[in-house]
């Protein structure tokens, strides 16, 4: 028993440390960018902001409040916005996680339990595995109850900065 008590406090010790934790709000990539999700310039956008949680692998969240209009049935977030959620943080992930754009290779979905319009969300995503040029990732979105609604799985394909602004005319802004 006393193993399983010692086994116990240690987990209990490890997962109140990561939780107290105070998270870093991160700065835009694209500051000047008009990203319907993330661009602080975009008038229709939704403006998401982004932090880290720190942790090995280090997680990163975003919290919002689906909007009326972005109503499926009823009440309901609508999943297509769901997984274009989970896609956008994925990609924050990938470059602040690597220093490389992202771009989206294959994304899975599953949509566990319903999400409501007007009720505040938690998007939440780390790296899973990191080989070269390719990334895997998992995220999820959770209610204000911190029940898992949906779940995520990613592979994205890293891009070199310079590449990536030669390809859009767009640099991001990095910790480089």
């Amino acid at each position: 028993y006393d193993q399983i008590i010692y086994f116990f406090l240690i987990n209990l010790t490890v997962e109140s440390s990561r939780m107290s934790e105070k998270p870093k709000k991160l700065e835009s990539f694209f500051p000047e960018g008009k990203c319907f999700f993330c661009g602080p310039k975009n008038p229709h956008g939704m403006h998401l902001t982004f932090e880290s949680l720190g942790g090995d692998p280090e997680e990163l969240r975003s919290i919002m409040t689906p909007p009326e209009h972005m109503t499926g049935f009823g009440n309901i977030f609508h999943g297509g916005f769901q997984s274009a959620l989970l896609d956008e943080i994925m990609g924050w992930c990938t470059l602040h996680s690597t220093g490389k754009v992202g771009l989206t290779h294959s994304l899975a979905i599953e949509l566990k339990k319903p999400v409501y319009v007007g009720k505040p969300i938690e998007l939440r995503c780390r790296i899973k595995e990191h080989r070269k040029r390719k990334v895997e990732l998992e995220g999820e979105i959770l209610n204000e109850a911190g029940d898992v609604c949906a779940t995520a799985k990613g592979i994205y394909l890293t891009m070199e900065i310079d590449k990536f602004e030669k390809l859009t005319g767009v640099r991001p802004k990095t910790a480089e």
